[in-house]
């Protein structure tokens, strides 16, 4: 959970901002990850800790079959919860599909986004 909160950054960095450079990246990444340190390490903590109950108790079910499936699982849904964070810090929205936007700023800052589409689609 340690490594991944403190890397928890890097790859979004990397992707969405367009840095060439792991290390520029990580160097980026970190006031981000100082500012919300705990609530990142408990989201990771909480998850790393239910995935291997998860992969434990179903791979006891299916003979080792779910311990292949669930660990490319795992990490997928690892790097997806980097790209949540990491656009809810920036404020950034993220599409589902063509109809659903799924905004990460506050809703003070969401009622006056909406207001200002609404008098866009008006006229």
């Amino acid at each position: 959970s340690l490594r991944l909160t403190l890397s928890s950054f890097v790859l979004p960095e990397m992707v969405v901002a367009g840095q060439k450079s792991y290390f520029m990246a990580f160097k980026s990444s970190i006031s981000y990850m100082k500012k919300n340190f705990g609530k990142i390490f408990g989201a990771f903590s909480i998850s790393v800790f239910s995935f291997y109950a998860l992969i434990v108790l179903m791979s006891l079910i299916t003979f080792g079959v779910a311990f292949f499936v669930l660990g490319a699982m795992f990490v997928t849904y690892m790097h997806v919860l980097q790209l949540v964070f990491y656009y809810e810090n920036n404020s950034m929205r993220f599409y589902t599909d063509d109809f659903t936007i799924v905004n990460t700023a506050p809703i003070s800052e969401r009622i006056d986004l909406q207001e200002e589409l609404l008098k866009h689609d008006g006229k």
